[in-house]
Parts: structure tokens; sequence; C-alpha cells
């Protein structure tokens, strides 16, 4: 009797096996991922959001040049009032002349841009950008209308495709999945 009770034990283990088996193949969890895929993953962009500023002679501010094409001088705060730490995800969005990049904040990330952006009107939030490439960058600085509460700040960047935009927003996202990695420990 107990080789009956373990032969069915076994099958019964087997067909689950085959199971999961079927579906890891179906959804493509094999682990398998081709060198290019790789790298992808391994590309990562910190994002940083700096406060347009004026000029009061100290090393708390300087001026930055936005837009490669035609260069637009802006006094900006050395210290983000957003970082890295503060997005929850980026994605492309299309708009009615192209595209744009929006980033999602969390709540902490959500509650400072509130509050910049409710006490700073027509100032500029200007756009860092540095990738694992070491590439640093000003992506844009567009002027605040109004408050932003709702946590997504979108913007236009200053890149030479949508591709290029593509790959921004990926490495934005690979981040977040590395501080959230680093902070789940």
């Amino acid at each position: 009797m107990n080789k009956l009770i373990m032969g069915a034990n076994w099958n019964r283990f087997n067909l689950i096996l085959s199971v999961v088996m079927f579906l890891a193949m179906l959804t493509g969890i094999t682990g398998c991922k081709t060198s290019e895929e790789r790298k992808k993953d391994k590309f990562q962009v910190s994002l940083s959001f700096h406060l347009e500023t004026p000029r009061d002679g100290s090393n708390r501010n300087y001026t930055i040049q936005v837009l490669r094409s035609n260069p637009i001088p802006v006094n900006v705060e050395v210290t983000p009032f957003v970082d890295p730490s503060h997005i929850a995800s980026a994605a492309l969005i299309d708009t009615l002349g192209g595209f744009a990049i929006q980033v999602t904040l969390n709540n902490s990330g959500s509650f400072r841009m509130q509050n910049i952006t409710g006490t700073n009107r027509q100032r500029r939030v200007a756009v860092q950008m540095i990738n694992s490439d070491n590439e640093q960058r000003w992506l844009a600085a567009p002027k605040i209308t109004q408050p932003i509460n709702n946590g997504s700040f979108i913007f236009t960047p200053d890149v030479d495709s949508r591709e290029e935009a593509e790959k921004i927003v990926r490495g934005v996202n690979n981040m977040v999945k590395k501080i959230e990695r680093k902070n789940r420990f």
C-alpha cells in the first residue's frame, strides 16, 4: 500500500512540475536573456530636479545651460529638491507635437513637488540627467505655471530622437528598481 501512495505522490509531483515548466516557457520566465537585453537592464539614469533661483554669489547655486541647439542660461540651486529616491516610475507619453517624459513621484517626492511648485510660480524646474555611461546633461527647464498636486511631472526632453527618450525612461525605471531592491534589505 505504501508503494501505491508513494507512486501517486510522484505522479502528482511530476504533473505539477510539468505544469510549472510549461507556464515558465509560455511566459518567457526562462532566465535566458541576450547580451543586449542584459545591457538594457543595467543601463541606469539618475534624474534630479533643481529649482531656479536668483544668483546670490554663494556656492549654493550656479548657472546651467538648457537646450543644446539654442542654449538658455538658468541659475539653479546646487541641491536638488527631488532626487532619484523620490521617483516611483517614468513613462514616455505621446503629446500633440510629439512626446514627453512623465515622471511619477512617490509620496515624499509628491509632497516636495507640491510645496516647491506651490510657492515658486514663474520659476523653472531644471531636470538633470546622469546616466550609467557617465553622461551628464540638462534635459529641460519648464516654467512653473501652477502647483503640481498629483505627483506627476511631465516635461519635453531635449533629445535627438524618440529612441533616446525611450532609453532615458528605461534607465530611470532601472534606477528605481535598483533603489527598491536596496531599500528592501
